[in-house]
């Protein structure tokens, strides 16, 4: 099973920004609201074609992340939206990052006004990994938190529903689009993508407001990454631990500092949790089990959150 693999793609786009904008566009919700719609991206050949000869040369795509905020996972994926809203076909960036300022206080802000296909639409948004806590059954909203301990999916969804998307209709919001000369009369969109992890071969259930196809995988406990997963796999088998900013979809890569024999991923992961036991709370890993291709490529197969041995405690 190729975790976040999306139909188009019988040919992999090589460039990896241009496979995390396609995952960004395609890729389907994490959730989704009574209150606003899900940006669902149309794979039309339209769309196909223009990400084809954006991985044929993506020099204007790479050059626009470095130009813009890009340092943290959650800015990186906003700045791979607004390229798309920029230069992507059938579609306007009219404005984002709209900051309201009432006084000397920052109210908030908008996440994206964009016009795709002649309708016009405020965007949020938002990118999570959220972990099913032990002994929960993932049916519950507040029982799905992320790597951190701090975030849950229900939190968010909150957030969204309480304070971001009302938050168009404020009267100081409408007065500081009206100073930009924007409109305020807007469709409300919401595109929240991301993965749910359910702890390694247990059973596990979905809110109401994930639906089936959502990108689901499993998290273990560092402590038994060798016996209940390493060492049950194939010993031909390869692996790849992802940066962050690699997180976005499946892997696709040949090259060879990203492939990694068994052995080699237990230190690894052994090294880094030793590393940061000092750390109050310990980051997690991504680690991908990969295919390896006719081609020389090697593809993701399925992805895993190794977490420190206490989790979700720090």
């Amino acid at each position: 099973m190729v975790i976040g693999l999306m139909s188009t793609s019988n040919t992999q786009f090589t460039a990896p920004a241009v496979r995390h904008l396609t995952w960004c566009l395609l890729s389907p919700p994490l959730a989704e609201l009574n209150i606003a719609d899900s940006l669902h991206m149309i794979e039309d050949t339209e769309l196909i074609s223009w990400l084809q000869k954006l991985d044929l040369n993506p020099a204007q795509l790479n050059t626009y992340i470095q130009q813009r905020n890009h340092k943290l996972l959650g800015s990186y994926f906003e700045c791979l939206w607004a390229f798309y809203f920029e230069f992507g076909p059938n579609s306007e960036l009219l404005a984002d990052h709209i900051q309201v300022i009432e006084g000397k206080q920052t109210l908030g802000e908008l996440d994206a006004l964009v016009k795709i296909k002649d309708q016009f639409m405020h965007v949020e948004l938002a990118v999570k990994f959220y972990l099913l806590l032990p002994n929960k059954t993932g049916l519950q909203q507040h029982h799905w938190i992320g790597p951190q301990s701090h975030d849950r999916l229900d939190l968010k969804l909150d957030k969204l529903n309480q304070k971001q998307f009302p938050f168009l209709h404020h009267p100081a919001t409408i007065q500081t689009l009206k100073t930009q000369q924007l409109s305020n009369d807007y469709k409300q969109i919401l595109a929240l993508k991301g993965y749910l992890f359910h702890p390694f071969g247990k059973n596990y259930q979905l809110p109401e407001q994930c639906s089936s196809s959502v990108n689901i995988c499993s998290w273990i406990h560092a402590e038994f990454l060798e016996t209940q997963l390493i060492n049950q796999t194939q010993s031909n088998i390869k692996w790849s631990i992802l940066p962050k900013h690699q997180w976005f979809g499946p892997l696709y890569t040949n090259q060879p500092q990203d492939i990694l024999d068994a052995n080699m991923v237990a230190e690894l992961v052994g090294q880094h949790f030793q590393t940061q036991a000092q750390e109050r709370t310990p980051y997690a890993l991504m680690l991908v089990k990969l295919d390896n291709l006719e081609n020389g490529y090697y593809l993701e197969q399925e992805r895993f959150f190794v977490v420190h041995n206490q989790w979700p405690t720090s």
